[in-house]
């Protein structure tokens, strides 16, 4: 710290001694300097050097010895990094040179920073005592004044031709020459195209048209990307020790069918926001077929007629120059008004991205709406056996599963009187509650109904209203699994799931597909960026929405969550690629629809198999049966089977039409189950105790006992 310290206090001292006046000169020598002296500000071009001198230390901090220091300080107004040449000579008393020192410097643009060279004297064959005076030359060595003005700072294009030929099919075919003059040393050089040719016509009309550049070729090496809607053409590569390259730049320019009637036109931007400075800009339009001399013009890029421009037209070319410098960001164009239909055989220029944004989501749109509903007439086709029974080997939660489209809570809860009636369950009901004994051990073959009553009793003989949320935790789940691994294929597709993920998957797709379309012409670098947080957008919001699993305030949240990871990246980065074409802004309207459509389509998508869509329709008929079923049927069922009510009453449970069916029998005296047991029977009470248990069932499902 304190040999820092008496740096920064020495450095002061030196500003403060006596000084030379400013100098201005592009290159400068000083005169002879005594040691303790300083040169205040040197002006080389827009290169400025300040307080530049020699300070002499003895033995300062834990340095044994003396020695220089040459500090200053530089700053740059150039454009562009410059190179800078100092060099100080020491001389004795006598101002007889001791030593010389030469350094290139790199004054970095629009930078100030300070400069600091140590000269350890003693070691070069002299003694920093013998040091009484020294001189400074600083200069640029290049020929700064060349560049005066020019926006770059770095190199300009000298020279510069341009010739294009213009074909019937309104392709421009452009070649460009021009010798390329640098600061330092050649470097690669950019030449931008844009994708888009927009411009305002003659008739005031504006157009903004895709151009198809192809058949790029350069005098060197070259390379291309996209930015912001243009291709930029990197040529060559650094060559240290020249100063100056020949280029040569040519492309094919295809701005496609006119798309207003009345008449056609030539335009061309001869410089389009360029970022070189351009020096002896010639140029020469060929045409293919005669035109009117007096309907060319040069404008800028407000559309105003320029006059820094001189051309003529000799046969069927327009041969001209620029009259001045071109500046930076300028922007001149040549017009050319013709007659209707002068270009032949012009081609629509849309991109393949754009025509698979807008074939492939309606493709895939179609396909899954076909998958979805094949098989609908089969659903729908009625059966004409119905009866007082459902007459299949299915209980009531198949029942309510295959109506469904899956398992709910309800289903289970059904099944509790299915057992029953089928002599494993008794009921004890009193005013305390009611009581649920296991009359036997299950000894059928369906997995489910098993599962049911080894987790409903849990080891035990009986269980009550308390005991149902702990013995029916996850049984949903358990059930489920059952479903889907072993009874789901009798009544649903197996590879439904299949169906399902490849639909997801072609959602997925399409949103790629619209994200390259938008990006790949404007900013293909941005697409991941844009794509991967989409991806996970669509996700979180797309599945709670297809899914019965999720409760109301849940979709909401996972819908707007996935609303910003969808729109925040385009609103960021992308969202002036929306501005290039209203067929983007349409692509994107259109997939999001697809994107939609499928997913709707993809929650719907429970398909059954043959034996499915069998036991669906016979549920479908039996319901409608048991609506209009008539009181002399009952009556008759009833005569023929005391225990019709109680064989029924789990589907109906579970087809949500219990309280109808139960008001057909509320004249009809049935007599008591031998599953049910109570001190006095009557059926209203009865069917109460059902719903009431029916109910803790539901409420023990959903975890909220």
């Amino acid at each position: 710290m304190r040999k820092k310290l008496m740096y920064i206090f020495l450095f002061f001292i030196c500003s403060f001694i006596s000084f030379n006046k400013i100098v201005n000169a592009e290159e400068y020598y000083s005169e002879l300097m005594p040691q303790s002296k300083a040169v205040t500000m040197v002006n080389i071009d827009k290169i400025t050097l300040e307080n530049f001198g020699v300070i002499k230390y003895v033995k300062i901090g834990t340095d044994q010895g003396t020695r220089f220091e040459i500090i200053g300080r530089f700053t740059n107004g150039f454009d562009s990094d410059v190179n800078v040449k100092l060099k100080y000579t020491f001389y004795d008393g006598a101002k007889n040179v001791l030593k010389e020192y030469n350094e290139d410097i790199i004054a970095y643009k629009d930078y100030g920073a300070s400069y600091t060279k140590v000269v350890q004297a003693n070691s070069d064959g002299y003694s920093i005592d013998d040091v009484k005076y020294y001189t400074l030359e600083v200069s640029v060595p290049m020929e700064v004044s060349i560049f005066d003005g020019a926006d770059t700072g770095s190199y300009f294009y000298d020279n510069f031709h341009s010739e294009i030929n213009v074909k019937l099919n309104n392709i421009y075919e452009v070649n460009e020459k021009f010798l390329g003059k640098f600061k330092g040393s050649v470097r690669a050089i950019d030449m931008d195209i844009p994708f888009r040719h927009k411009y305002k016509r003659a008739d005031g009309a504006n157009i903004n048209k895709r151009a198809i550049i192809s058949d790029i070729s350069a005098s060197d090496s070259y390379d291309e990307y996209i930015k912001k809607g243009l291709k930029v053409v990197t040529i060559g590569n650094a060559e240290q020790g020249e100063t100056e390259k020949e280029f040569e730049f040519g492309y094919k320019y295809n701005v496609g069918k006119d798309k207003i009637k009345g008449n056609d036109e030539v335009f061309f931007y001869l410089v389009n926001n360029n970022q070189v400075e351009i020096n002896n800009y010639t140029f020469k339009i060929n045409l293919p077929q005669e035109f009117d001399k007096n309907n060319v013009s040069f404008v800028d890029g407000n559309g105003n007629i320029v006059d820094n421009i001189e051309y003529k037209v000799e046969d069927n070319s327009v041969i001209g120059k620029f009259t001045d410098v071109v500046k930076t960001e300028s922007i001149y164009a040549i017009k050319i008004l013709l007659p209707d239909n002068y270009f032949v055989n012009t081609t629509l220029n849309i991109s393949n991205n754009t025509w698979i944004a807008f074939v492939l989501p309606v493709t895939f749109m179609v396909l899954t709406i076909v998958i979805r509903f094949m098989g609908k007439k089969e659903k729908n086709k009625k059966n004409n056996q119905v009866g007082l029974y459902l007459d299949e080997e299915v209980n009531s939660l198949e029942v309510g599963y295959v109506l469904n489209d899956g398992l709910k809570e309800t289903e289970i809860s059904s099944l509790v009187f299915y057992l029953a009636n089928k002599g494993y369950i008794s009921i004890e009901s009193d005013r305390k509650g009611y009581v649920l004994t296991k009359v036997k051990e299950y000894d059928g073959n369906n997995k489910i109904e098993e599962t049911l009553m080894k987790r409903l009793f849990n080891e035990k003989s009986s269980v009550t209203r308390k005991d149902l949320k702990e013995n029916l935790l996850n049984i949903k789940e358990e059930i489920d699994k059952i479903f889907k691994y072993k009874k789901n294929k009798r009544f649903f597709i197996r590879s439904v799931f299949n169906y399902k993920l490849v639909f997801w998957l072609m959602i997925l797709v399409i949103y790629f597909v619209v994200m390259n379309d938008l990006l790949f012409e404007y900013q293909p670098n941005l697409l991941l960026v844009n794509v991967i947080p989409g991806f996970i957008g669509l996700v979180i919001m797309l599945i709670p929405l297809t899914s019965k699993k999720y409760q109301l305030i849940e979709k909401i949240l996972c819908v707007m969550v996935g609303v910003v990871l969808i729109v925040s990246p385009i609103m960021l980065t992308s969202y002036e690629s929306f501005l290039q074409d209203n067929l983007y802004v349409a692509a994107y309207i259109l997939g999001v629809v697809c994107i939609v459509s499928i997913a709707v389509t993809t929650s719907m998508m429970n398909r059954r198999t043959a034996y499915g869509n069998h036991i669906y329709n016979k549920i479908i008929d039996y319901k409608s049966y048991l609506v209009n079923v008539s009181e002399e049927e009952i009556k008759e069922a009833v005569k023929n089977n005391s225990n019709y009510f109680y064989d029924v009453l789990p589907y109906v449970l579970i087809m949500g039409m219990s309280d109808k069916f139960y008001e057909k029998f509320d004249k009809i005296e049935l007599e008591q189950p031998s599953w049910y047991h109570v001190n006095k029977f009557n059926l209203e009470d009865f069917y109460t105790e059902v719903k009431n248990i029916y109910s803790d069932f539901y409420i023990a499902l959903n975890k909220r006992i």
